[in-house]
């Protein structure tokens, strides 16, 4: 009876917290006054500090502008809006406001751009995320601006030979800039003027860019990634700037037309380069240093060029005395002329075929020279000191391997590895063989299996609604019931996702002194006190051979003490729903990203529709999938499956009650190889 008491306080601890009020008011759109008419009209009528929810998935033909207004502007959750082609959104002061703070996310500009511009005597803070549009920009003009640019997908033209589809510009303002994984494409046929990401700063800016885990595909003239110094201007600057884990495919490697990977450029002052485990593939010139022509005599650039997979005709062009500050060594150059500028290569360069899937699609294959060539040091200690989340370009952990095992060179960490397996046809067990040479033969592997109903559409269509774990037997992991007297149904589909060795991947087996009830803790470095991760867990019979026939999810609790994970048997309400001593599992956790996230229902139903672009008309797309504990019990179990041109997670315990959460990781890699649907389009 106590652990039952103890298991409803927390679903009643849950429901309080979930209804406290908020320090500002929500509104909705369209909803009541002031947001019965327009969207703008709903802003206009807004407090500072409110949030605005658009709640229809109807065009809307307005443009929107947030004039010295501090609002929250984003989609409610379930919906999915639009601006009509050709409508705008913006943001903007006068030189007489103090402090602006403006969040907006979740929003399709159809031919359309977003504009942010700070003139104000204080600070802009700026949030915009989970956007897509043509063209984003972002100018300080004077005071601090701070912003994160984050996940957005910007398909569009530059806009000039100094613009870029994502333009960053400071114009004497301490600019401080975070963009991360955002998806970046021109669709201007051969070479395109500008960048794909370009950043200025002039009149003696300063602060600090940090550009993490961006991919920017096409050939532009100045580069897909340009920092600039000084761009017609005589005035000094002086700003730092981080770029790590970024992809840039170009155009062709032949003649100039290829385009431009990273380039860095000043004027009269500095910047202060980290250019660290970026990709760049397919360009003619590979990662650059330069000067503005009429530049000053004084204008220098340092730094490191460390850790990058670079394939191009011309690989480093570190110009001296320009660039003599900068200091460049286990980078891979897969280059016809390696160097331009007079500087000698670091003594762990390598200088050899970096073995990609593709140019276009510039993975490690598994014979990769670059797997564990990066120097770790420079990879971990610029991570931990620039704040930047341990991730690579793919939103999956950047450090993988067994103990302090080297990371690899260029933007994705190699690895990470998943298949469909499907149940034989003659199977009248409840135990379902996998036969995979990525498995077969290692019983250290962790392996995390999600029910796929109708293998994204090709069927047949097989419901699974039992428990399950992993087991390994005979030189190959098993899928097995967990009610032993309940048969895997011939042509039973499982997603089966297979994380390298590293940080978050790891073991856990119940014992008396971390179970209670239906839980049990686990007590790892990579969980405590992180109440943001995305976890997922799977029985595991050979960690622990006990069965648990329960269907299982993960629970966060940091009431009056430090915050830890616990494994849940979701169904506590049963007879003897107790989590069994003895019982193992697998386990795998990661900081969330565009690609391993929580998702939320908006209104109670069985099915829970995931709104991702890499999923979306996917039908080849394998989902890892956990639930989380929520206010009431989950009587069964849930799997995927694909429908018209989205994935759906599906409960068999009743239906998914608005607010329940899932865990979800996609591996864009495997995405990627079954469909090339990353750039297939626009916004698909």
């Amino acid at each position: 009876m106590r652990s039952v008491t103890f298991v409803q306080w927390i679903a009643c601890c849950l429901l309080i917290l979930t209804a406290l009020p908020a320090a500002a008011t929500v509104r909705t759109w369209p909803g009541s006054t002031p947001c019965n008419s327009t969207l703008q009209a709903c802003i206009a009528g807004s407090t500072n500090g409110d949030t605005v929810e658009i709640a229809s998935n109807d065009p809307v033909d307005e443009d929107i502008n947030l004039f010295e207004r501090s609002l929250t502007l984003r989609a409610a959750t379930g919906f999915h809006p639009q601006l009509t082609a050709g409508r705008w959104l913006s943001v903007s002061t006068s030189s007489l406001l103090g402090n602006q703070t403006v969040n907006v996310s979740g929003i399709r500009l159809l031919n359309g751009y977003v504009s942010v511009h700070y003139n104000g005597t204080g600070t802009g803070t700026y949030d915009l995320r989970d956007l897509d549009a043509n063209r984003i920009t972002l100018e300080a003009a004077s005071g601090t601006v701070n912003a994160m640019i984050y996940n957005n997908r910007i398909v569009g033209t530059s806009g000039g030979i100094n613009g870029g589809l994502l333009q960053i510009n400071s114009r004497g303002a301490e600019l401080n800039v975070d963009a991360w994984f955002n998806q970046v494409r021109t669709i201007t046929p051969g070479l395109a003027e500008g960048a794909g990401i370009f950043v200025d700063e002039t009149i003696a800016s300063s602060g600090a860019v940090r550009l993490n885990g961006n991919t920017v595909r096409g050939a532009f003239g100045r580069s897909a990634i340009y920092v600039s110094e000084g761009l017609f201007s005589s005035t000094p600057s002086s700003f730092d700037a981080r770029v790590y884990n970024n992809v840039t495919v170009c155009g062709g490697t032949a003649d100039f037309n290829g385009g431009k990977g990273i380039g860095f450029v000043v004027s009269d002052g500095s910047i202060n380069v980290q250019a660290v485990n970026n990709t760049v593939s397919n360009c003619y010139y590979g990662i650059g240093a330069s000067q503005w022509s009429g530049g000053g005599s004084g204008a220098h650039i340092d730094g490191l060029v460390w850790n990058n997979l670079i394939v191009a005709n011309y690989g480093l062009q570190l110009n001296v005395p320009l660039a003599s500050g900068v200091t460049n060594d286990y980078n891979l150059i897969n280059a016809p002329h390696n160097t331009v500028g007079g500087f000698a290569l670091g003594a762990n360069t390598l200088l050899t075929p970096a073995k990609l899937v593709s140019s276009g699609i510039p993975r490690l294959t598994a014979t990769s020279p670059a797997i564990g060539a990066a120097d770790l040091a420079t990879l971990g200690f610029g991570l931990l000191f620039n704040g930047l989340p341990v991730l690579d370009a793919d939103g999956l952990r950047r450090l993988k391997g067994p103990g302090s095992h080297a990371p690899d060179i260029g933007a994705y960490e190699y690895g990470d590895l998943g298949f469909m397996h499907t149940a034989s046809a003659t199977s009248s067990s409840y135990i379902t063989s996998i036969v995979n040479p990525v498995t077969d033969g290692n019983n250290a592997l962790d392996i995390f299996a999600t029910p796929n109903f109708n293998a994204g559409g090709a069927g047949p269509n097989v419901i699974y609604n039992q428990p399950f774990g992993s087991w390994y037997s005979a030189g190959h992991w098993t899928l097995f019931g967990e009610n032993t007297a309940a048969n895997v149904p011939a042509n039973t589909h499982f997603n089966v996702f297979v994380p390298a060795l590293g940080d978050g991947r790891l073991r856990h087996v119940a014992t008396a002194a971390n179970s209670s009830g239906w839980t049990t803790t686990l007590d790892d470095s990579s969980l405590n006190d992180k109440p943001d991760r995305i976890v997922l867990v799977n029985q595991n019979y050979t960690a622990g051979p006990k069965y648990n026939p329960h269907p299982i999810g993960v629970l966060y609790f940091a009431f009056g003490g430090p915050g830890t994970w616990s494994i849940i048997n979701l169904d506590q309400l049963s007879s003897g729903g107790d989590m069994p001593v003895g019982a193992g599992f697998s386990v795998y956790s990661q900081a969330p990203s565009p690609n391993a996230f929580r998702a939320t229902q908006s209104s109670s139903s069985s099915g829970l529709k995931l709104d991702h672009p890499l999923l979306n008309n996917t039908p080849c797309a394998q989902i890892a999938v956990t639930r989380l504990f929520g206010a009431q019990p989950a009587a069964g179990n849930f799997d995927v499956y694909y429908f018209g041109s989205s994935w759906y997670i599906w409960s068999y315990g009743g239906q998914i009650s608005a607010g329940d959460q899932f865990n979800v990781v996609i591996n864009p890699a495997q995405v990627e190889l079954c469909s090339d649907v990353i750039f297939a389009n626009g916004f698909e």
